[in-house]
């Protein structure tokens, strides 16, 4: 089951919380997922953009697929995030593009804190947690640890977290 605009998040107003779903591409759900309001999803044609079971997105969170993003058993994502696997415009050098847009992998069981930004070609390992207000743009390949700052670093490890 998929439910979409759940949740009471004190900070934002639902009568004026408006969820986008624009998909040109392929979404896999794997089971049981929440997608709270406001949440807004664009998959574009060649996009591909996977939930596992008891994938939690509470609300105001912005997810941009041009090629392929997916998250993990049980992952928790907090409010207002951006998650996006490319840059939009092409940067062209010798008549190449060199920015091309680059998959997301988020793992399983893993905790988003608010405001976060998680670029492309990033991967967080399972069992992680993002520090609130961080900017991922690479791989983390180490669970059981906190990741935070702007660009983000491990900031301690061997812990876990329960919701």
């Amino acid at each position: 089951m998929v439910q979409m605009g759940f949740g009471h998040v004190g900070i934002f107003d639902a009568r004026y919380s408006r969820s986008i779903w624009e998909v040109k591409g392929e979404i896999e759900f794997q089971g049981e997922v929440r997608l709270g309001h406001g949440t807004r999803i664009s998959v574009g044609e060649k996009g591909t953009l996977v939930f596992s079971a008891g994938v939690d997105i509470t609300a105001e969170t912005a997810i941009v697929c041009q090629r392929k993003i997916s998250f993990g058993e049980g992952t928790l994502i907090s409010w207002d995030n951006l998650i996006m696997d490319t840059d939009f415009h092409h940067v062209i050098k010798n008549d190449e593009i060199i920015n091309p847009p680059a998959e997301i992998h988020i793992g399983k069981h893993v905790w988003i804190g608010c405001r976060c930004t998680i670029l492309k070609g990033s991967v967080i390992a399972d069992k992680t947690i993002v520090a609130a207000g961080s900017l991922i743009a690479k791989k983390f390949t180490r669970g059981n640890v906190i990741i935070g700052g702007i660009s983000a670093k491990v900031l301690t490890d061997e812990v876990e977290w329960m919701a």
